[in-house]
């Protein structure tokens, strides 16, 4: 697969309050090296960041997608609901695509979270960049099963 180009952040270059309450809130979840699952998420701890959360499947051979749980504001900015969708059936911009899915397989590698920098055109035509973070969550503690990632729109760099 060609990577698209993406901006990553380390962790301690993250200005927005609502991922790093997400990165807090995951980092308290982990024991050792072992990933935590996603029943061990408390929505209200983590009650500003819901809106803004995607929750993904992570499926291999092909590597795909399937959304889980979309958060509220990111229903409203993409221009429509797609939970329990699969990501190459939304029509979204292929460039787009392949981003999500790069990310993904840094996910899997890494088995950490990853933060970056977004540029997006919405589907009203809107240009924002925005700060984002993707967490691997796994079933069995070893290999990443899915990914909890948010959007904050209301960071502007």
């Amino acid at each position: 697969m060609n990577r698209p180009v993406t901006t990553y952040l380390r962790p301690e270059e993250v200005r927005s309050a609502s991922v790093r309450l997400l990165h807090s809130h995951w980092s308290a979840l982990c024991r050792g090296d072992s990933l935590p699952s996603k029943r061990a998420i408390d929505p209200a701890a983590i009650v500003p960041c819901l809106p803004y959360l995607t929750l993904a499947e992570i499926h291999r051979d092909p590597l795909r997608l399937r959304f889980r749980l979309v958060g509220t504001e990111i229903v409203q900015l993409r221009g429509g609901e797609f939970t329990w969708r699969w990501l190459e059936e939304l029509g979204w911009e292929a460039a787009l695509v392949a981003t999500l899915l790069a990310r993904t397989a840094d996910l899997i590698e890494r088995r950490a979270p990853l933060f970056g920098l977004g540029d997006v055109v919405w589907h009203d035509g809107r240009r924002q960049v925005y700060e984002w973070a993707m967490l691997p969550f796994s079933e069995d503690g070893t290999e990443v099963t899915h990914s909890l990632m948010m959007d904050d729109f209301r960071f502007a760099e």
